[in-house]
């Protein structure tokens, strides 16, 4: 397990997977930065960041990850910025990002997304910044970025023409 002290920053290498254990960060409560990119984790359980409620970034970058679960959200309300760039991300679902309305940066870059569920960004108002480039997106819906008022950076750095073969739904 992590150490049970009043961290604000933890980076952790080494790991394969997370949540082992129902609450393995009920102690890191008051945790604001979470480093967990360069590792080889595969799946994050159901539950396990519901004590995090103040983290305000978290890196989980350059992992094996092939979903978000569907409650990943749920205490992650003071979330700013979250990077899962690098990993094996097929499909985003709305459920897994529902509950970050303080979020400001997200970063699902280099995945393999094929399909973002219609209303994925809904509660995401304060979302300024969103990489998606080099994902493999077959079908965006229209008004797909409607809720997102306030996004300055979208898909930097991208070839717009990776957009020849998408279908506008």
């Amino acid at each position: 397990g992590l150490c049970k002290c009043a961290a604000r920053i933890i980076s952790a290498a080494g790991l394969s997977e997370i949540g082992l254990e129902v609450g393995c960060f009920d102690a890191l409560w008051s945790l604001k930065i979470l480093l967990l990119s360069h590792n080889s984790i595969a799946k994050i359980w159901p539950q396990t960041f519901m004590s995090l409620s103040f983290l305000e970034k978290m890196d989980l970058s350059y992992n094996l990850l092939a979903h978000l679960p569907h409650d990943f959200s749920n205490e992650l309300t003071s979330l700013k910025d979250l990077k899962v760039a690098h990993n094996c991300l097929r499909a985003l679902g709305f459920e897994s990002l529902q509950y970050m309305e303080n979020l400001e940066k997200l970063d699902l870059s280099h995945n393999l997304v094929t399909s973002i569920e219609k209303g994925t960004f809904r509660g995401l108002s304060r979302l300024r910044h969103l990489y998606l480039q080099s994902n493999r997106l077959a079908v965006i819906y229209n008004g797909f970025f409607f809720m997102l008022q306030n996004l300055e950076v979208l898909l930097r750095e991208i070839d717009f023409g990776c957009f020849s073969n998408v279908v506008l739904l």
